[in-house]
């Protein structure tokens, strides 16, 4: 079984109602996304902005990289701010 340990940061974790999370279902970064946008839409966030780093790394590099997920990857979701 694959544990990914995801993390919620800012007004994400607010609108998640939570600021981590386990998954153990998703097998590559495409479901994890798919999971964590599920998530986010359930509780009320599918409008807000935000980036997800997988191990480190942006999530389009990440899958290009390797698409599998493997036990002990962790999964960031970060807001992203602008102003001026």
């Amino acid at each position: 079984m694959t544990r990914i340990e995801v993390t919620f940061y800012g007004n994400i974790s607010e609108y998640a109602g939570m600021d981590h999370m386990e998954m153990d279902s998703a097998e590559t970064v495409e479901e994890a996304i798919k999971t964590i946008q599920s998530v986010l839409k359930e509780k009320g966030g599918e409008t807000l902005l935000y980036t997800i780093m997988i191990n480190g790394k942006h999530y389009t590099k990440a899958i290009k990289e390797n698409p599998a997920l493997a036990d002990g990857d962790t999964i960031n979701v970060i807001p992203v701010t602008v102003g001026g």
